[in-house]
């Protein structure tokens, strides 16, 4: 049965290249495969596929930092804006939906990430017009 996985992988990864993560299908599609592949498989394929991202423990902190970025950080990064009178959160509940899919580790440090960037942006907007 385990020589299905990697065929099935690469369909599926095949499948993601061209997703974007404001569609919610690539959740549906994977997220039955949390019973099938193991924890550790099922975490690198996502690390991979769905945040293109790799982490890395600095041992001198004992932090974890991103080196590389994928697709629901950069829509994180990229697409939310912060405005407090018309905050759109479409974005953040798109990135938010795939929270069941990832250790909590993980993803937690993809969103502090992404979003001390944009709060950082509007922070210095917010302090020049004052």
């Amino acid at each position: 049965m385990s020589s299905l996985w990697l065929p099935i992988r690469t369909k599926i990864s095949a499948a993601l290249h061209a997703w974007s993560p404001l569609d919610p299908s690539a959740h549906t599609m994977i997220l039955p495969w949390k019973g099938v592949w193991s924890a550790l498989e099922l975490e690198k394929f996502l690390q991979r596929t769905i945040l293109g991202m790799s982490l890395s423990l600095c041992a001198c902190e004992n932090a974890l930092y991103l080196t590389h970025v994928g697709k629901l950080y950069s829509v994180l990064n990229q697409g939310l804006t912060v405005s407090p009178a018309n905050q759109d959160l479409s974005v953040f509940n798109a990135v938010m939906l795939w929270h069941d899919a990832f250790d909590a580790t993980t993803f937690v440090v993809m969103i502090c990430n992404a979003v001390r960037f944009v709060l950082a942006g509007y922070l210095l907007s917010v302090w020049r017009s004052v």
